[in-house]
């Protein structure tokens, strides 16, 4: 559904996420009650937000390259599109750290 909404994101309205539901063969039933409950999907967009927060995620995108331990981000954060050398320039700097004494 992500994926069709993103596709479709020039054209939207309430009435085409049923459309997309039907067309990827969504189960009506769950679909419906989904949508008819917007507070349980706030509540855990809310919870995501604030643990984002938390750990210094301000915008979109942004990727956490590293480890948590203890609850604790542990590694680099690249926020905003990247090429890919970005990524693998960070990850090659994070497995020669990790393989120096």
């Amino acid at each position: 559904m992500r994926h069709t909404i993103l596709v479709n994101s020039a054209a939207l309205n309430s009435s085409r996420f049923a459309e997309f539901a039907r067309e990827l063969q969504l189960n009506p039933d769950e679909f419906g009650a989904c949508v008819a409950t917007p507070a349980r999907v706030d509540k855990r967009l809310q919870a995501d937000r604030a643990e984002g927060a938390r750990i210094g995620i301000s915008g979109t995108p942004t990727f956490l390259v590293g480890r948590t331990k203890a609850g604790v981000f542990e590694g680099l954060r690249l926020s905003g599109a990247r090429p890919f050398e970005v990524f693998a320039a960070t990850f090659d700097h994070l497995l020669t750290e990790a393989e120096s004494p």
